[in-house]
């Protein structure tokens, strides 16, 4: 659909997704956010615009355990300045940070220094307990079932999880030592499971649209963990999440931290709709490389810190131009957070001019 200036009408207003400050003009666009957004990943129909996180909204909500112990609760019952963090939902005490917007398990709560203790010492949670009806009344129209797309955020996945059960130190090495890997492979194996209960709770409940999953596999300088031990010890119940979420039409967002340019062929092969990195990766490299495999999270030029209205429409100009060319062969999502409203105005109207059809 060609661009009109009618596209440019702001015909409502959106809450801000996690984090964002302020809240966000619902433009007059030729298709829903979500149905855009869908189409990345579908490819039966091009994108309209480029998509970009401020077409979800995160929902988090309060009656799962994690949610609360990490922070970041994003629902109508929302959490009042101080009552970050308490108990995960496997029973783990978590010490919010809000110096630093973030979460550790209280230091010498950790449950095991040996994988092959798990069994003793994991209970994993009755899902079922949860009020997920009360949850989904109160907060239906409002973070689901809108024209955005809904992500739940899973804050610990398979290494974190095994982290916070046993420290940094002893879940690296429970990862290389003969003597722990079956354990590992068990307890990983328990997990994906319960992971697949839990997205089944949530597209029932809340119809979901995309599920993120925190994994942190890198360090500033590369990977915490050679690739082939990711390949064996992890990755296969990664791609059970993956395939979980496939299964129900959900979209795959992986969250991971660190320089994991290396990472990226086995988020590939775990079949990875889309990761969003940090700043400290190569992403020329990587979108050029991988950028028809896999959706990458691309920050554009300075919108993190560009405070400057007109240099941010300049700036915006810029890399639609210099992105939308290949857009409709490589797709992307746009990591806008933290922009100001005429850069995220300008990204919009110049990415609608350029792949409206």
């Amino acid at each position: 659909m060609r661009f009109t200036e009618k596209d440019m009408e702001v015909i409502g207003e959106y809450s801000p997704e996690l984090l964002a400050a302020k809240t966000i003009p619902h433009y007059n666009t030729p298709i829903s956010a979500k149905e855009n957004y869908y189409r990345m990943f579908r490819k039966d129909e091009p994108c309209e615009w480029i998509p970009a996180h401020c077409d979800c909204i995160n929902f988090n909500p309060n009656i799962i355990p994690d949610c609360k112990a990490r922070g970041m609760v994003n629902e109508v019952d929302g959490l009042a300045p101080g009552e970050e963090g308490g108990l995960d939902m496997f029973g783990l005490e978590w010490i919010w940070e809000p110096e630093v917007g973030g979460s550790m398990v209280r230091q010498g709560l950790y449950l095991f220094d040996d994988a092959n203790d798990w069994k003793e010492k994991v209970v994993f949670p009755d899902l079922d307990s949860y009020d997920w009806q009360g949850c989904a009344d109160r907060n239906r129209g409002i973070y689901f079932d809108t024209d955005r797309v809904t992500e739940y955020v899973q804050f610990t996945g398979m290494f974190e999880r095994l982290i916070s059960f046993m420290t940094m130190q002893n879940a690296l090495v429970a990862l290389m030592d003969e003597d722990q890997e079956d354990a590992v492979h068990e307890l990983f194996d328990k997990l994906a499971d319960f992971y697949d209960d839990l997205i089944d709770h949530l597209h029932r409940y809340f119809h979901i649209d995309m599920f993120q999953f925190h994994d942190d596999w890198g360090s500033q300088r590369g990977p915490l963990i050679n690739p082939d031990t990711i390949r064996e010890m992890i990755a296969p119940y990664v791609k059970r999440v993956v395939d979980s979420c496939h299964k129900r039409g959900i979209i795959f967002d992986f969250h991971c931290c660190g320089k994991n340019e290396r990472l990226v062929p086995i988020m590939i092969e775990c079949g990875m709709d889309q990761w969003g990195g940090q700043a400290i990766n190569d992403f020329d490299y990587i979108y050029e490389t991988y950028g028809d495999q896999i959706a990458i999270g691309i920050t554009p030029y300075d919108c993190r810190t560009e405070r400057d209205p007109e240099h941010a429409k300049e700036l915006a100009k810029k890399f639609a131009d210099d992105y939308c060319p290949e857009f409709q062969k490589k797709p992307f999502f746009a990591v806008m957070r933290r922009a100001i409203p005429e850069y995220r105005e300008a990204l919009y109207r110049y990415s609608r001019i350029a792949l409206g059809q």
